[in-house]
């Protein structure tokens, strides 16, 4: 395909993560091969026959998932829609064609029994579980992303307000989020007794810091390794990733009464669709509130 130089710049220019590119990148390169091996060059000449047939070969068995056709026709109506909106193309051939329901694993809250657990289990005598505390009330104080999270400076909080600026979130948005007090006070421990003490380099402004001397900042994968050596130290049974907060924070504000649209506020999602994808409460929690506001339905 002979457009997708100019579509990838399209994507960095309108500020996709790089986790988006690299998926980008690697579902249309494996359509790039299809057609090619097929004797198609030239994407302006694909038909919807012709993703008909790429949908059959990627569905064999064997050969892919219900996921990877779903991603694969994804991204390519987001390629042709690209081309259409630059004249490249009058019409996407996948206008007629239906995406593959995706079979994806739901990001499900963590319960606030298994939460209060977690938070009284972690030994804070020692710096790792200092860390560690101020990390976990950190995402579920504030409902911010794991990324967004490690992308915090110091200069991004403010401790008189207790308010926090989160700098080129998702698509390149910022936003301010409170955060709680508790999580000021694990945040004001980690600052005064711990960062300190591995800060190799005075330039490094960056909030949490690696405590090995081989990683100067951290990613998402060696923050779940940090959640995994957490729950092992303290013997904590029921785990979940650094994600999982996320869910739990706009969940647990949404049974506490909290408006949907502060919530989606609060997430820094522009579509309410959205927000309600990262919502999970409990039936029980459905059932008291029919049984409040539905005059005919009363749950003993």
């Amino acid at each position: 395909m002979m457009y997708l130089t100019a579509f990838y710049e399209h994507l960095i220019r309108n500020h996709y993560a790089k986790n988006s590119l690299k998926v980008y990148k690697y579902m249309l390169s494996k359509i790039d091969k299809y057609f090619k091996d097929t004797g198609i060059d030239d994407e302006r000449s694909i038909m919807e026959s012709d993703i008909v047939e790429m949908i059959k070969h990627f569905s064999r068995p064997g050969v892919s998932s219900n996921l990877f056709q779903a991603r694969s026709i994804m991204c390519l109506r987001h390629y042709f829609r690209f081309l259409v909106s630059s004249k490249i193309l009058f019409i996407s051939p996948l206008i007629n064609v239906d995406i593959p329901k995706l079979i994806r694993k739901r990001r499900l809250p963590v319960k606030e029994e298994i939460l209060i657990e977690v938070f009284d289990k972690i030994d804070t005598s020692d710096d790792f579980g200092i860390r560690s505390k101020a990390m976990i009330e950190l995402l579920y104080s504030t409902g911010i992303r794991p990324f967004e999270m490690l992308n915090l400076k110091l200069g991004d909080i403010d401790f008189g307000k207790k308010e926090l600026f989160v700098k080129k979130g998702k698509k390149n948005k910022d936003r301010v989020v409170p955060i709680g007090q508790t999580s000021i006070y694990w945040l004001e421990k980690y600052l005064h007794e711990v960062r300190n003490k591995y800060l190799k380099d005075l330039t490094n402004n960056y909030l949490f810091l690696s405590f090995t001397r081989k990683r100067k900042n951290m990613n998402v994968k060696y923050l779940s390794s940090i959640f995994h050596e957490t729950f092992k130290k303290n013997n904590i049974k029921k785990t979940f990733t650094p994600y999982a907060l996320r869910s739990s924070f706009a969940t647990h504000l949404l049974q506490a009464g909290m408006n949907i649209f502060y919530i989606q506020q609060l997430l820094g999602h522009t579509s309410i669709t959205t927000t309600y994808g990262y919502l999970h409460p409990e039936l029980f929690y459905l059932k008291k509130e029919l049984s409040k506001k539905h005059p005919r339905n009363k749950y003993k």
